[in-house]
């Protein structure tokens, strides 16, 4: 198995959004017949996060706050 990982830190919230819904419109145009799956969190400080599941293997994206920041991550495991 392999994994590779992108994380981007934020000072506001809405331009971390701004990149993930991008980058989930993009996604659900690539892989349009791939599995997608919204997830909620229980973590107090998780604002967002989904995953696309593909043969090829799984894409998760999600957005939590940490330390005043706001980090997008983007996650790809085969």
């Amino acid at each position: 198995m392999y994994a590779v990982t992108f994380a981007e830190n934020f000072y506001n919230e809405k331009d971390a959004k701004v990149l993930y819904d991008k980058l989930v419109s993009l996604l659900r145009e690539k892989y349009p017949n791939a599995i997608f799956n919204p997830s909620v969190e229980t973590d107090r400080d998780f604002i967002s996060c989904c995953s696309f599941e593909i043969k090829e293997g799984t894409i998760s994206l999600s957005i939590y706050y940490k330390d005043s920041e706001y980090v997008f991550k983007m996650m790809y495991n085969d």
